[in-house]
């Protein structure tokens, strides 16, 4: 038995569809994917299975659908009598999700810390440069708490730097972090705000670039720069001190 939206999914008519009878499957799956029937008649009685899967639309196109099936095993000897299965389209969401997996993918090349966490700062995206930056795998960072990586005296910004972004959409600033292993670094930190259809707030995206070693060349130059007016006062004194001395020590031997 089917009933009329299944002509309707597939683009066939529903009395070609019946005709199929139990062949349907081998006519229309994925020639480059398990055969849903074997892992259908496998379930115990009563247990349910949920799996997605491509079948051949009228047209010749694939598309994917979500099936749930519930087995009836209720013969004398404990085989298969019936299999419910109820099927949903499901190509537009597999194609949003394609691309997104593909800008995941974009986001992975650039050199920069991108990661998104929602509103209560758990995380939701980590790409390549996060990892990197700090020390710590996606798989470990998805679904913790972002603040982690912060320095607990930072904590009261963090509130602020929420409060922003909340307000205004974006926040750019500097910050110090700390990584995985314990090390602490300089980062210039931009936050934007990330809005659902309904235009509501239920994220925020953060690109952190790393300036630690900028900051310690800054130091460095600085430092050269107090050594060299040092030097440059110590040598103004010197002269001074020898165009008072010269005098005095020419008299001095006269007298």
């Amino acid at each position: 038995y089917t009933n009329y939206s299944i002509g309707e999914l597939l683009g066939y008519p529903t009395a070609e569809i019946e005709r199929m009878g139990d062949r349907i499957a081998e006519i229309l799956h994925h020639p480059d994917e398990p055969n849903p029937v074997d892992a259908i008649v496998g379930l115990q009685d009563g247990e349910i299975k949920e799996f997605e899967y491509r079948m051949r639309h009228f047209n010749g196109e694939w598309r994917w659908h979500y099936l749930r099936c519930k087995n009836f095993a209720d013969r004398p000897d404990g085989s298969v009598s019936q299999v419910l299965t109820i099927v949903r389209d499901i190509t537009e969401r597999k194609l949003s999700e394609q691309i997104i997996h593909e800008q995941a993918g974009l986001l992975d090349i650039a050199p920069d810390a991108m990661f998104v966490y929602d509103l209560n700062y758990q995380i939701l995206f980590w790409n390549k440069g996060a990892e990197q930056l700090y020390g710590c795998q996606a798989a470990d960072a998805i679904g913790r708490d972002a603040r982690q990586f912060d320095i607990t005296n930072s904590l009261a910004q963090l509130a602020e730097v929420m409060e922003i972004v909340l307000t205004t959409g974006k926040w750019e600033g500097e910050l110090r972090k700390v990584t995985a292993t314990g090390k602490v670094v300089s980062i210039i930190s931009r936050r934007a705000l990330v809005r659902d259809a309904a235009g509501n707030a239920n994220s925020i995206l953060t690109v952190d670039t790393d300036i630690t070693e900028k900051k310690q060349l800054e130091s460095q130059f600085l430092s050269a720069q107090r050594l060299e007016s040092l030097g440059t006062l110590a040598s103004g004194i010197a002269h001074d001190l020898n165009n008072i001395f010269t005098p005095i020590l020419g008299i001095a031997e006269v007298l």
